[in-house]
C-alpha cells in the first residue's frame, strides 16, 4: 500500500509499502535414532529392547520427524526515499508455528518396554527398561517439536522502470534461526517382590534442544510485472 500526503503544509511525504501472507511451507526434518522400543514375549533381560537382537522393534523413532506441512506468516513493511520511488529500505520478517509430536506408551508389566541407548560403558547397545514381565511395569512419553522464524532488513535500488514493470537490485541484511526439541519422560515401577527395592519407583527424564541460527549478507533481485488489477512477483536472493 503506498501513503501520499495530502496536506499543503505537509513538508515531507513518507511514501511506503507493505504486504501480509500466508504461509504453507514444509521442513526438510529431524532424523530421529530409535526412541523407544520392544521385544517379543520370552526374550531375556539383557536383550530386552535392545537394537539388533532377534525380534527388536521400534515403537518411536528410526525416522524423519518434523516434515509436515506448517502454517505460518510473512510481514513486509518499507520506505521510499524519493518521490519518484526509486530506493527504498525495507525489512521482512516471516515465522512458521512449528510442529510437534507426542508419544506414549505404557506396560502393565505383562510386555517388554524400553528406550534403547548405546552404552559407552559396556561398549555395545543396550536399554533402559520400563516394561518387563514379573520385574518392570512403567510409561515412557516422548514429545518432538521444532519451530522457524527469520528476518530480512535490505536496500532496494530501481534499475529498470516502465509502465507494466519493473525490476530492483536488492542488497541487505539475514537472520534465520531454526530450533529442534525433544524430550523424553520414562516412569519405571519395580514389581519383582523378591527385588530389595520392591514398590520403587524410578523417574528418568531427558531433553535434547538444537538451535541453528545463520546470519550473513544478501543480494538479490526483484522483479514485478502487472495488467491491469494482477501482478506477478518473483524474488531470487
Amino acid at each position: 500500500a503506498d501513503g501520499a500526503c495530502g496536506e499543503p503544509r505537509c513538508r515531507r511525504c513518507w511514501d511506503t509499502w507493505g504486504s501480509a501472507e500466508l504461509l504453507l511451507w514444509w521442513m526438510k526434518g529431524t532424523d530421529m535414532p530409535p526412541i523407544v522400543g520392544t521385544s517379543p514375549p520370552g526374550t531375556i533381560r539383557d536383550d530386552a529392547s535392545v537394537v539388533g537382537t532377534p525380534g527388536y522393534s521400534t515403537l518411536y523413532g528410526d525416522e524423519r520427524v518434523g516434515r509436515e506441512i506448517q502454517a505460518g506468516g510473512r510481514l513486509t513493511l518499507g520506505i521510499w526515499l524519493d518521490g519518484t520511488h526509486n530506493a527504498g529500505i525495507g525489512t521482512r520478517f516471516y515465522a512458521l508455528d512449528g510442529s510437534s509430536e507426542h508419544f506414549d506408551q505404557t506396560s502393565d508389566g505383562s510386555t517388554i518396554l524400553g528406550r534403547p541407548f548405546y552404552n559407552v560403558q559396556l561398549g555395545r547397545e543396550d536399554a533402559l527398561l520400563a516394561g518387563y514381565p514379573g520385574e518392570f511395569a512403567g510409561n515412557i512419553r516422548v514429545h518432538y517439536g521444532n519451530s522457524l522464524v527469520g528476518n530480512d532488513a535490505y536496500f532496494r535500488v530501481m534499475l529498470e522502470r516502465s509502465r507494466l514493470r519493473r525490476l530492483d537490485f536488492i542488497s541487505g541484511y539475514q537472520f534465520l534461526r531454526m530450533d529442534d526439541d525433544l524430550r523424553i519422560n520414562s516412569t519405571t515401577d519395580v514389581i519383582d517382590q523378591n527385588s530389595q527395592i520392591f514398590g520403587a519407583r524410578i523417574n528418568v527424564f531427558d531433553r535434547f534442544r538444537g538451535t541453528n541460527e545463520f546470519h550473513g549478507a544478501m543480494l538479490g533481485m526483484q522483479g514485478t510485472m502487472a495488467r491491469g488489477n494482477w501482478s506477478l512477483t518473483g524474488l531470487g536472493k
